[in-house]
């Protein structure tokens, strides 16, 4: 106020002027940013959900095609345990092949803007990495129901499904 008052003065209170104070700015600055952060957070919660939830999907098509060779399984005494591990290795593999096309995808994605931006972009390790173990903990986190359906079911009911 004091700088307003000098500076307002010197101009004959013309009003040329205008004075930005740096940290207004900076909190300003850091408000968009923090808003920014939770917007993408939100995106990338509500884009693992729907991805886990196709993953679910999938598997249990792949069970309901697949259920008289889970009973032949179970009939010829494969454990509970192994009919489960079938499912969630199934999963972590489809996943795992996703998390792999979306690390390319995002460092081309990445450099692609970097290029129409004209500034300076990098994708580091640990984002790869967090992608990565991310798109695993979703398939085995909805790759869990399936496999325990399929780990539950009957040898008998099965060889008699159609």
């Amino acid at each position: 106020e004091i700088v307003r008052a000098i500076i307002t003065a010197r101009h004959n209170d013309s009003g040329d002027f205008s004075i930005t104070v740096p940290a207004g700015l900076l909190a300003q600055r850091q408000q968009q940013q923090r808003m920014f952060e939770i917007v993408m957070i939100s995106i990338a919660g509500i884009s693992l959900l729907v991805g886990g939830i196709v993953i679910m999907n999938i598997l249990l098509a792949s069970f309901n095609e697949r259920v008289r060779e889970v009973g032949t399984r179970k009939a010829l005494g494969a454990s509970p345990l192994h009919i489960a591990a079938q499912f969630l290795v199934e999963s972590v593999v489809v996943t795992m092949a996703g998390g792999a096309i979306g690390i390319f995808t995002g460092i081309g994605f990445c450099q692609a803007m970097a290029v129409l931006l004209q500034q300076s972009m990098s994708v580091t390790p640990s984002m790869m990495v967090v992608g990565f173990s991310c798109a695993v903990v979703v398939g085995i986190f909805f790759g869990f129901y399936p496999a325990v359906r399929a780990a539950r079911l009957s040898p008998v009911e099965a060889l008699r499904y159609e």
